[in-house]
């Protein structure tokens, strides 16, 4: 199955976003673009994310650019929380499962389905955490408390927000933080697994 999601950040990231995800049977594999501004500077991206069938991160690459400065960034995982760039171990990543990427509400999407939260479960946990502002790569704590049937709250370090989930598990708007959302579905025909 095909989706493709589009979505428009205000905020600091005053972006539009273009996200395809395909999900198979054994993996899923989201790949996005970026295109706006971020602090008055001229802000693009594109990642690629592959997870396995439970949201479980495999691998990803981000390539942006803000103003004058680009970062290219390539992990893999072994699902389990050991990390590996340019075939070395990152052992200050050990423990992290998910990334979160600044630029998108969309990689919270990734803990969210993978945890599987009953109504009223919260749970915290350790992220790979990518932040555009500060060009760092590091590790992090965060909170996903499910509120009801479709609402997620998110805490972090200084930041905390709702997300609000379609049936399909996929993003449908985050209060404060998107302005628009569409969403198309089409039947995967080219993808075999």
């Amino acid at each position: 199955m095909v989706h493709q999601l589009s979505w428009q950040g205000n905020g600091d990231f005053v972006t539009l976003e273009n996200c395809t995800i395909t999900i198979g049977h054994d993996s899923i594999y989201i790949e996005s673009l970026l295109k706006g501004v971020l602090k008055a500077l001229p802000f693009n991206a594109a990642y690629h994310i592959t997870t396995d069938s439970q949201w479980r991160t495999m691998a990803f690459t981000i390539d942006y650019t803000w103003g004058n400065d680009t970062t290219h960034l390539n992990y893999s995982s072994d699902t389990q929380g050991n990390w590996l760039t340019t075939s070395k171990e990152q052992p200050q990543l050990t423990g992290c499962i998910e990334i979160d990427f600044t630029a998108t509400p969309f990689t919270n999407t990734l803990a969210i389905n993978r945890l599987n939260l009953t109504i009223g479960q919260s749970t915290e946990i350790k992220v790979l955490y990518i932040d555009v502002e500060k060009d760092t790569v590091s590790s992090t704590r965060q909170i996903y408390t499910r509120i009801d049937q479709s609402t997620y709250h998110f805490a972090t370090e200084g930041f905390e927000s709702e997300f609000s989930l379609m049936s399909s598990g996929l993003l449908n708007i985050t209060p404060g933080c998107l302005l628009k959302f569409k969403l198309s579905i089409t039947p995967n025909i080219n993808r075999q697994n």
